[in-house]
């Protein structure tokens, strides 16, 4: 009898210890957060959370954070794979450091869609990615990271990533002479294959798109972009490589690259190449300029206006 009893004590011992672990442990593939929420609640539709951070530690990897209302709803680091999507409602990143960190794994995936990522007083990048397998941010509107050297999206991996950009708007980046809309800089072992689709670059500090391999020992970048505008910047695409190091590679297409004070186009170093093709390029300081053995292609359909010096391509090459 009293051997029975101890067993029964053990097994409902044993049911409340899981018991009181499961709340703890468990993750919803689906949470939200709202302008009122509370960091304190389970993430729910009818419970959410306060801030990003918040519902990304309550939600499963893999899974959503969704937005119920407007709201500021904080910075947030992302070590796993996520989907953050707010569209139809304010829903801001607001951060007075990085914005949003993306640190996940080599082969995870994260979605940024319909989010407003400002920065504050002492910003300095509004999307950083140290590494994941790929990113996507659509919809979204990334603005005021205005430290030196800032970025609005900062691509610096030590591992291959695939970064897609669409429907985007990136604007008033970087400070005085440093920094911009996009750095992409690999280090180590790290390749970035980057495409920007009907992407809003305009009125930041030193370039609207930059991309270098130095320090990388990778496959080196590709860029693409297509029906965008890089305008109203010091520089407009700069690619850049030095001798050794990895190519540095981008194609522009249905694209302007206009009003900025510096040059629209540089390509600098045996590595480095752009390609464009029906797009524009007008009323810059400079055109088209190819340094240390750099290239700028046309595969035809572009227009060179009212720069204060045109510049010329390397080549001219068929799309056939």
């Amino acid at each position: 009898m009293k051997h029975r009893l101890t067993m029964i004590v053990g097994a409902v011992a044993l049911l409340t210890s899981i018991a009181l672990a499961a709340p703890a442990s468990a993750q919803a593939s689906r949470t939200w957060v709202s302008g009122v929420g509370d960091d304190g609640n389970p993430c729910s539709r009818t419970a959410p959370c306060k801030t990003f951070a918040g519902a990304l530690s309550k939600t499963a990897a893999g899974g959503e954070v969704n937005c119920i209302d407007p709201g500021g709803f904080g910075s947030v680091t992302i070590t796993k794979s996520i989907t953050l999507r707010c569209e139809g409602v304010l829903a801001s990143a607001l951060g007075a450091g990085s914005g949003i960190i993306i640190d996940a794994g080599a082969d995870d995936t994260v979605v940024l869609s319909g989010l407003d990522i400002r920065g504050a007083r002492g910003a300095t990048t509004g999307v950083r990615v140290i590494r994941a397998g790929t990113v996507t941010i659509h919809d979204s509107q990334i603005s005021r990271w205005n430290t030196a050297d800032s970025f609005g999206v900062a691509v610096v991996p030590a591992s291959d990533t695939r970064v897609f950009i669409s429907d985007t708007l990136i604007f008033d980046n970087g400070n005085g002479s440093t920094g911009g809309g996009i750095l992409v800089q690999p280090s180590g072992a790290g390749s970035v294959w980057i495409d920007l689709d009907n992407v809003d670059i305009h009125g930041n500090a030193a370039v609207s798109v930059r991309a270098d391999s130095a320090g990388s020992t990778g496959r080196g970048v590709q860029v693409s972009i297509r029906n965008s505008l890089l305008a109203g910047s010091a520089n407009g695409i700069v690619m850049s490589s030095q001798a050794g190091s990895p190519e540095v590679v981008a194609t522009v297409r249905a694209s302007s690259i206009s009003g900025n004070t510096g040059t629209a186009v540089t390509a600098a170093g045996p590595g480095a190449s752009v390609a464009l093709a029906d797009s524009e390029v007008g009323g810059n300081a400079a055109g088209l300029q190819s340094r240390g053995g750099g290239r700028v292609q046309s595969f035809g359909g572009n227009l060179l206006r009212a720069n204060g010096s045109d510049g010329q391509f390397t080549e001219t090459l068929s799309l056939r």
